[in-house]
């Protein structure tokens, strides 16, 4: 009687010519997710826009802080544009640092 190669799949021993039928299938990658809406501070109280540049990393932070100094440009949000970079930066690893 000829004697057949053997694997081990999965604490399972197979011949070879069986493998295929053990190997888990391959998983779909899953859809990317619908871009999400970018925060618009100039939708956002004064109050909403700090909260949500406590949650953001540097990128976002700068980018926010531009749209507010060319849209409503209140002063209790720029007046803190270092302060808050500096704060992102540190929540990126602190190797952001601070964007202008």
């Amino acid at each position: 009687m000829p004697e057949h190669k053997m694997l081990t799949i999965n604490g399972v021993r197979v011949r070879t010519e069986d493998a295929h039928r053990y190997r888990p299938a391959a998983v779909p990658e899953p859809a990317p997710a619908a871009p999400a809406v970018p925060f618009d501070p100039a939708s956002a109280n004064a109050d909403q826009v700090l909260t949500y540049l406590g949650t953001v990393g540097a990128a976002e932070a700068a980018r926010v802080l531009d749209a507010e100094a060319a849209g409503k440009n209140r002063v209790g949000i720029t007046n803190r544009r270092e302060q808050l970079l500096a704060a992102a930066a540190e929540r990126d690893g602190g190797t952001g640092g601070a964007a202008t």
